[in-house]
């Protein structure tokens, strides 16, 4: 690989990134709102109101990362990058929501608490959706 295609693919990569880092702010504003809102208003338990919320933020960041973030463009690949976008939200729940209870432990705020633990999801979350569901393939965000 020559010097230019490694700038070009550095390039390229910061601005995924940074397109990713945008729409998760305001993925993050989402979910934290959902949670927020569950917790004061229905009186959930903050882990079941994590869980809500990170399904919604899953909704909104599928539609999001699909068609700003990777750029997606045929439309035939909707199904199978949702079914794999799922399957990361599947083990992503369970994983996260360990996470928040052990953060829990700390006995800090429950707002405190989703902050910290929100920020152990930001790099795996990433990695998975640009390498298992938006590999590439049909992208414009590395071109």
């Amino acid at each position: 690989m020559s010097l230019s295609a490694l700038l070009v693919f550095v390039k390229s990569h910061i601005k995924t990134l940074f397109k990713y880092a945008l729409v998760g702010f305001f993925v993050y504003l989402v979910d934290y709102l959902t949670y927020l809102s569950i917790c004061n208003y229905l009186h959930f338990l903050p882990i079941y109101a994590n869980v809500i919320a990170k399904v919604v933020g899953a909704a909104v960041a599928f539609i999001l990362h699909r068609s700003f973030t990777f750029r997606q463009q045929k439309t035939e690949s909707v199904r199978r990058e949702f079914i794999r976008y799922a399957g990361c939200v599947l083990v992503n729940i369970p994983l996260f929501s360990m996470v928040f209870y052990f953060v829990s432990l700390a006995a800090l705020d429950y707002r405190v608490t989703k902050i910290i633990a929100d920020i152990f999801s930001v790099l795996i979350s990433y990695l998975q959706t640009k390498f298992l569901v938006f590999n590439g393939k049909n992208s414009l965000s590395e071109k």
